[in-house]
């Protein structure tokens, strides 16, 4: 269950980070975002939605890989 739930919230962060960048770049913006571009400034904006893109593939890839002992399938 909280592998689910951490990797719907990185997909989201991804999700979100990625269609503002993208929105940004055509004159758009996110109406929950622009506090951001308000009060940081445009850079600042930029670089936290990056920010929100490398996060939210790192949950992603962290919930979904595996801790426990591995098998090995080999000539071992």
């Amino acid at each position: 269950m909280q592998k689910s739930i951490l990797s719907f919230i990185g997909f989201l962060l991804f999700l979100i980070g990625f269609l503002a960048i993208c929105l940004n770049l055509i004159g758009g913006q996110l109406t929950y975002l622009m506090w951001m571009k308000d009060s940081l400034g445009a850079q600042a904006s930029i670089i936290i939605q990056f920010l929100m893109i490398v996060f939210g593939i790192i949950l992603v890839i962290l919930a979904q890989t595996n801790f426990g002992r591995e098998e090995s399938k080999g000539d071992a």
